[in-house]
């Protein structure tokens, strides 16, 4: 597992850090940690709504999964509480995944400190621990990981490594296609014309077999698939 630092998405009126976590076999996901000061704070920055739009919709805005974690000082166990910040996490497809109190007082008890991830799916489960090091409870979040080992499979493609467009042009442009225009017949004009252009075709981009690894779909059948096409072209 490896990451990268995003400092573009560290602004100065946000105390937070943003990294991009690579996952072996899986896609890399941006995960922040950040601290908002309580109201009361003189080190809360008035623009602290605004960029904290800003930064989410930048980091959700590249279609990565993204987990943001931290103290906001909103409390989620009441619901009028700070509802800005909770409507820009919402408008910005974040789900709040911990349920339980993690601040807890003989008079009080507040969920400030957030775990929101853009993608509920991959949850397995949200805890909440106890901690002696702090007067918050510590929270932590299962994330599924694909462990699945997929077998080898062969598939048949064209070899496009060596593909030249405008060799292609020539060599299709240098044919007769008279006999394919003078046909009466569709069926007949198409079996003519079928054969001299996949013989083009194979000589610059060949079809081979290929080794594959990943989920063997039977019910994704051609069929289906010309569905998913005509819907993708419509809507």
């Amino acid at each position: 597992m490896g990451f990268r630092k995003r400092a573009d998405l560290e602004i100065k009126e946000n105390e937070c850090c943003w990294i991009v976590l690579r996952i072996k076999k899986s896609k890399s996901l941006i995960v922040g940690v950040l601290y908002c000061p309580p109201d009361s704070s003189k080190y809360l920055s008035d623009n602290f709504e605004l960029t904290f739009d800003e930064v989410l919709s930048t980091a959700t805005g590249e279609g990565r999964e993204t987990i943001i974690m931290g103290d906001i000082n909103c409390d989620f166990s009441k619901r009028n509480d700070h509802s800005n910040v909770k409507n820009t996490l919402e408008s910005n497809g974040l789900g709040q995944q911990i349920k339980e109190p993690k601040r807890i007082t003989p008079e009080t008890s507040t969920l400030i400190d957030i775990i929101a991830t853009t993608n509920p799916e991959y949850v397995k489960s949200s805890i909440v621990l106890n901690s002696p090091l702090s007067d918050h409870q510590a929270a932590a979040m299962i994330r599924k990981v694909n462990c699945q080992h997929m077998k080898q499979r062969k598939v048949m493609s064209r070899k496009l490594s060596k593909y030249c467009r405008e060799a292609l042009q020539r060599d299709l442009q240098s044919i007769s296609w008279e006999n394919t225009l003078t046909q009466t017949n569709v069926n007949e004009a198409c079996s003519v014309f079928k054969e001299p252009f996949l013989n083009v075709l194979n000589k610059h981009a060949r079809i081979v077999e290929r080794n594959v690894w990943g989920r063997d779909l039977p019910w994704l059948t051609n069929s289906i698939k010309k569905v998913i096409h005509e819907q993708d072209y419509y809507f």
